[in-house]
């Protein structure tokens, strides 16, 4: 049986660490600058759309309505700004990750 010797003496040297910031919640690589998106924290079903394209909306602002294991979520905006888009109907099926809307931010 092969053994293993673990050392917690020693922090890696800074060329040994490969850590890499994570984006934050709810960014998205390829949304241009001043785009922020609101994408789905779990799977569920959309039961309400409470903003519209056009809609200027503030971070914390209920979106969306996300129903989960029979219980009804909030989805908060994101960031605040314009909603450029909507990509999501009542009734839709999300899946964690999902991209709901398209918030245009000031910057």
């Amino acid at each position: 049986m092969p053994t293993f010797t673990v050392s917690a003496d020693k922090a890696p040297s800074p060329s040994q660490a490969t850590t890499k910031a994570a984006p934050p919640a709810g960014a998205d690589a390829g949304a241009g600058a001043g785009d922020a998106k609101i994408v789905a924290p779990m799977a569920g079903k959309v039961v309400a759309v409470k903003a519209a394209e056009g809609d200027t909306i503030k971070k914390g602002d209920t979106v969306f309505i996300l129903e989960a294991m029979k219980m009804e979520n909030s989805i908060l905006a994101t960031a605040s700004g314009t909603v450029v888009s909507i990509s999501v109907n009542v009734g839709d099926i999300m899946k964690k990750g999902n991209v709901m809307c398209t918030i245009k931010t000031g910057g």
